[in-house]
């Protein structure tokens, strides 16, 4: 990982960095530099800098990585091991790190990321090996990337200021800062509520997955609309 690059990242990704330029009638020639090359260069920069830390730690890979510390999780005999492994690969790696300040005095971390895959790793392999029953996955937040967001916004679970209101939905840049972090943090709590009022019908995970099982269908209560912010880790 601490050596990939944008060859492997066209080749893995189907990402092209590169725009089409006319030269003459007729004749273009491509060159890297296209819209996408930020976000793929972000995406290198997040490999290598794993790659790095694994390396540190002995770790051949990402898998070998997890697998070792479920492993050492199980091991010390102390309940919940699906949180305790959302805080060490937020911890450790930084491209799972997804905290911020409030109001500059407040920390706030969601997770979500470590917590998201945390939960595929539980839905994917837990009938195949015990190793991923995460007894306490189910303390996992609902998902608060954009199909959540979009969907718990239109559907007035969410009520946004007139400032937000007019970002949401316009595919315009919103501006990372307090407002995001508190419409993150609504959504958090308004899956939890949830949660809560089903009765244990289903957990705020569970919601998570129906929510964005259903992005992108017009007929659901999402729509389109989306918060977009350039340059945030939330999304």
């Amino acid at each position: 990982m601490k050596t990939f690059s944008m060859v492997e990242l066209q080749v893995y990704f189907r990402l092209d960095p590169s725009e089409e330029h006319q030269v003459a009638p007729g004749i273009t020639v491509s060159r890297c530099g296209g819209p996408l090359l930020p976000f793929c260069q972000l995406i290198i920069n997040a490999m290598n800098e794993t790659g790095r830390i694994l390396e540190e730690r002995h770790h051949r890979t990402l898998g070998d990585y997890i697998v070792s510390t479920v492993a050492s999780l199980r091991s010390s005999g102390k309940p919940g091991v699906a949180s305790g492994l959302v805080a060490d690969l937020a911890s450790t790696l930084p491209t799972f790190s997804d905290q911020a300040m409030y109001e500059q005095s407040h920390e706030v971390s969601f997770a979500r990321k470590a917590q998201r895959l945390v939960s595929d790793l539980h839905e994917t392999l837990q009938e195949q090996d015990e190793r991923f029953q995460f007894e306490d996955v189910d303390q996992i937040s609902l998902d608060s990337g954009n199909a959540a967001t979009a969907a718990l916004c239109r559907s007035g679970v969410i009520q946004l200021p007139d400032d937000l209101s007019s970002v949401v939905g316009s595919l315009q840049d919103g501006e990372p800062g307090d407002g995001e972090l508190a419409l993150r943090a609504a959504v958090v709590t308004a899956g939890h509520d949830a949660a809560r009022a089903s009765g244990g019908a289903f957990s705020a995970r569970e919601l998570g997955y129906y929510l964005l099982s259903k992005a992108g269908d017009g007929d659901g209560p999402e729509g389109p609309q989306a918060y977009l912010t350039h340059g945030s880790a939330a999304y």
